[in-house]
């Protein structure tokens, strides 16, 4: 686990990086449908980031290489919030800060995944 100093050293960039790898390296396991979902994260080293996630694990493509079943847009300072656990995933759907589109059974499980990763202690 990163120290807040550790997080702190690296730029919104390189953070960005780590968590979608992290998706990868961390053998998350998902719905034996397979889903994609898009993260559209706007603001200073954003971009469109797609992840894969099925049976056989999770897997990061280029942005528009397949079909998407949920896109996830919001900011770049609030992703990363939310993936340090600063920043709780339902509040900022709650506050609008967070957009879906899509299939929102996909979004509930994004969320619960979310949660479980930033309060492992709950």
């Amino acid at each position: 686990m990163n120290t807040p100093e550790q997080v702190e050293e690296r730029s919104p960039a390189e953070r960005i990086e780590e968590i979608f790898n992290a998706f990868e390296t961390a053998g998350a396991v998902g719905p034996e449908k397979d889903v994609a979902y898009l993260f559209d994260l706007q603001g200073e080293d954003g971009g469109q980031f797609l992840l894969k996630v099925g049976a056989g694990g999770v897997q990061r493509a280029e942005a528009g290489a397949a079909d998407v079943d949920l896109s996830v847009k919001l900011s770049v300072s609030d992703f990363l919030a939310i993936a340090d656990g600063n920043f709780d995933g339902r509040l900022a759907v709650a506050s609008e800060r967070i957009e879906f589109s899509g299939d929102m059974t996909a979004a509930e499980s994004l969320l619960s995944w979310i949660e479980a990763a930033t309060h492992p202690e709950e």
